[in-house]
């Protein structure tokens, strides 16, 4: 989940997670390593409808993916067992920056 802090502008944060999901929307799992984005919910403390907790961004599994396989990369960062070196971290983020501002371009043109 994409959270909401306290303080947060919530119509700015609305703004940025929809255009982080249209820009994933376009996203070639095989060419980029990145699953497609279908949406974008928002998610709500205590089933109020008006306190935002934040933003769950809904992603399609490829065809023949086994979806229990598939990890963010958050979730990888955080195993203890794997403690990644800060530098596999530090290439790991630049790879994904990098193939994020690719899918930026291709959806701008």
């Amino acid at each position: 989940m994409l959270p909401c802090r306290p303080g947060t502008n919530q119509r700015a944060l609305d703004d940025d997670v929809r255009n982080l999901a249209k820009r994933l929307k376009r996203a070639d799992p095989l060419a980029f390593g990145l699953l497609n984005c279908k949406g974008a919910m928002r998610v709500f403390k205590h089933s109020s409808q008006v306190s935002l907790a934040g933003f769950d961004l809904v992603f399609k599994v490829p065809d023949g993916t086994d979806p229990k396989q598939v990890q963010s990369l958050r979730a990888v960062l955080l195993l203890p067992q794997r403690a990644p070196s800060l530098s596999w971290r530090a290439r790991d983020v630049g790879q994904l920056c990098a193939r994020l501002q690719v899918c930026a371009q291709e959806h701008e043109s």
